[in-house]
């Protein structure tokens, strides 16, 4: 991806050419440069887009030109695997249907239908006759030689046709997608695809395994725990799926982000502020890309500067950009369910009083040490309930065996919350017991946790050795 700027004094202008290469032709794009089309957290991000150092453009590139193969791209949650593919084989030419909005392959297919510009049914007339007998009736008299004259009925037969046309109605099914991929040059590209059942998951599967064997390029994005669901549920299609799989973004790949963006913008930031952009990341590029989007809106910038102009994030500032990107987490419903746990049975639960000023029982002070620093998405049982125990003030702290109880019954929560169709489908908690780790896969809860639940997170690392 290339971005030309045509410099005038000491102004840009602010109408690039985007551009990038699609096997051996060239796409250009013309766009307006502003905040919003140099950060874009939900579509790809044309003047943004990182290439990162593992070269995982390459090797998805090379995947995808293995013909009947099915590619199986596997990364976090809001890792870029989307924007990833995007960039690989042209934004344009990805055809990409989110399992979790069509629950069954009827509805799949018509999904890529309606990408292509295609009906869900097509309509043709066919001729048809219609015969049509009529009988007519003459009177006359008539004589035989000897024998006594008389009357009689004389019928004569006719035959009318008459021409009629029908409309036929077909619905277009999986075939006929597949040769409209084909037809178009499209990649499709399943997202989510565990959001499945098992039976619409083996039926779109044996339909891929069709699809790929006559070239057309797939690729399957999922979450690392289940990058094998397509083996497992299609018969023989495990020697058709290769592998690509993305770790979790850095720290210094996200503030690439910032760099490119804020150099387009005009603007300077501190390398210190950047990179504290880059740790509330999370490692998401998604998130990265919406912290930035919020940085220009509370720095007042919505358009390229006339001249460069250098900026400093305040704790203040700071502040209020997590503040505003915490709108488009949307866990309050979950977070709620899951401070206040199962129905209480017995003896009420402890209180425990909170370094954020707040109080409340063993749910509300997991969730808590889920919130504090240093930011991970991976905690360990022993991690776990030190930060429990330093989230607390006073001399009343958590039992341990109770942090634990509580995860587990927190990670049953999340899960019945996933499958309720409440809008998200995986669980926000998971804990592995086999080896007493708890996961937050979705950045997004965690940021929620931090800047939403929890806004003075930072007063529960007092007293932490």
């Amino acid at each position: 991806m290339t971005a030309r700027f045509t410099a005038v004094g000491p102004r840009v202008i602010s109408r690039p050419l985007l551009s990038w290469q699609w096997g051996s032709k060239r796409v250009e794009l013309s766009t307006a440069v502003s905040a919003q089309t140099v950060f874009r957290p939900n579509s790809f991000p044309n003047l943004t887009y990182v290439q990162r150092a593992r070269g995982y453009d390459e090797d998805l590139s090379e995947a995808l030109k293995r013909a009947g193969t099915v590619v199986s791209l596997t990364g976090p949650s809001k890792s870029g695997k989307t924007v990833l593919t995007q960039k690989v084989v042209g934004p344009a030419n990805a055809c990409v249907v989110s399992c979790g909005d069509t629950p069954s392959a009827d509805r799949f297919w018509q999904e890529v239908l309606r990408q292509l510009k295609l009906g869900v049914a097509e309509e043709s007339e066919e001729a048809t006759q219609e015969a049509r007998s009529r009988t007519i009736a003459k009177g006359g008299a008539i004589g035989i030689p000897g024998v006594i004259g008389g009357q009689a009925q004389v019928e004569t037969g006719t035959e009318s046709l008459s021409g009629r046309t029908e409309k036929q109605t077909r619905i277009l099914g999986a075939s006929d997608a597949v040769q409209a991929l084909l037809d178009s040059g499209r990649t499709l590209v399943l997202d989510d695809f565990h959001y499945l059942s098992g039976a619409a998951q083996r039926e779109i599967g044996r339909q891929l395994k069709a699809a790929a064997f006559r070239e057309v390029p797939i690729v399957i994005l999922s979450v690392p725990h289940h990058d094998e669901d397509p083996v497992e549920v299609v018969p023989d299609i495990g020697g058709r799926v290769l592998g690509v799989k993305l770790s979790e973004w850095s720290p210094e790949e996200l503030t690439e982000i910032a760099t490119k963006g804020f150099a387009a913008l005009n603007v300077d930031l501190q390398a210190d502020d950047i990179h504290r952009l880059a740790i509330e990341s999370i490692g998401s590029p998604q998130l990265m890309q919406l912290l930035c989007l919020e940085t220009c809106s509370v720095l007042g910038i919505t358009t390229p500067l006339p001249a460069r102009r250098h900026e400093v994030l305040t704790g203040g500032r700071f502040g209020s950009i997590f503040s505003r990107a915490s709108r488009a987490t949307k866990f309050a419903n979950l977070f709620k369910k899951l401070q206040t746990g199962p129905a209480e049975r017995g003896p009420l639960r402890t209180k425990y009083k909170l370094a954020d000023g707040t109080s409340g029982d063993i749910y509300r002070v997991t969730l808590a040490a889920l919130a504090s620093d240093p930011v991970e998405r991976t905690l360990s049982y022993t991690d776990l309930r030190k930060r429990a125990e330093s989230a607390c003030i006073g001399e009343q702290k958590p039992p341990g065996q109770n942090v634990q109880g509580t995860i587990e019954r927190m990670s049953k929560i999340a899960k019945q919350y996933g499958g309720a169709g409440s809008g998200q489908r995986d669980p926000a908690i998971e804990w592995m017991a086999e080896r007493r780790e708890l996961v937050l896969p979705d950045a997004y809860f965690l940021f929620y946790l931090r800047w939403e639940a929890f806004p003075n997170h930072d007063a529960f690392t007092r007293g932490r050795g």
